[in-house]
């Protein structure tokens, strides 16, 4: 990730290459994968929004507002649920998870 560049990274584990790099909100500083989709969920905490990326096919699926500096996150693929903090509330949400 890079918070200065609001981008998300893809590398090529065995190789280290780049595969592709991505744009997230402002402010790129947590992340949690659904491991039994691929669909990877961003926190934006300069943007109070998530980014759902699909990490199979390398590509931003939507940019979600959420609530003021959402981090950390976290996913449970069995019941399909994100869970997050609003850390400027102390509030804890839950959205759907693809």
């Amino acid at each position: 990730m890079s918070v200065k560049e609001n981008r998300v990274t893809a590398l090529d584990l065995k190789t280290g290459d780049v595969l592709t790099s991505l744009p997230v909100g402002a402010g790129p500083t947590h992340l949690a994968v659904n491991s039994d989709t691929g669909m990877i969920y961003v926190c934006n905490t300069g943007a109070n929004s998530v980014t759902v990326l699909d990490g199979r096919a390398l590509k931003v699926r939507a940019t979600i507002p959420v609530g003021d500096y959402p981090f950390p996150v976290a996913v449970d693929p069995a019941r399909r649920f994100l869970y997050m903090t609003m850390k400027s509330d102390n509030r804890l949400a839950v959205f759907p998870a693809s």
